[in-house]
């Protein structure tokens, strides 16, 4: 299926989209739901209606990839959940920098669960949902790096304990 969309209204959220052969526009909403279904390939037009650039990136991650993230999470990110996780990145390059290990559940969920995921670094970090906070704002509430590895567990409490010293 071919969707094409604005780049800045993909961007900003806003506007809609089009599916190639039908007549009505499709909610920004629908757009983000087929890049997450079946990825996004950039192609760049000019106002003159010339081709200027076609992006080729892969979607998946590779072997390789898929191995380092699951080092680095050690399981889904989302705090408490213990469910086996998949690989999920949403939009920009698909790099390990740019993935998190995210269950079936909130990878499905992400969008209307409230969870906040933020790359700082490269290491994912998470808020939790506003009933979550113990009435913190969002402004209030710290971003925490979340991570279920074994030896990223070990490592951070090593360095807690030598903040401590």
């Amino acid at each position: 299926m071919l969707v094409s969309v604005r780049q800045t209204d993909l961007a900003n959220g806003t506007g809609s989209g089009f599916i190639e052969g039908c007549e009505a526009p499709i909610s920004m909403q629908a757009v983000e739901q087929f890049i997450c279904a079946g990825g996004q390939q950039h192609v760049v037009i000019c106002p003159d209606g010339t081709i200027n650039a076609i992006g080729s990136h892969d979607r998946l991650f590779n072997a390789t990839q898929r191995r380092a993230i699951s080092l680095r999470d050690g399981g889904c990110i989302i705090p408490g959940c213990s469910i086996p996780a998949a690989w999920h990145h949403d939009g920009g390059e698909t790099e390990t920098c740019n993935g998190v290990l995210l269950c079936w559940f909130h990878h499905h969920t992400i969008d209307t669960s409230g969870w906040q995921i933020m790359m700082i670094g490269g290491v994912p970090h998470v808020k939790p949902p506003p009933w979550l906070r113990g009435g913190r704002s969002d402004a209030d509430t710290p971003w925490r790096r979340s991570t279920k590895s074994r030896t990223q567990q070990a490592d951070l409490l090593q360095l807690s304990q030598l903040l401590v010293q």
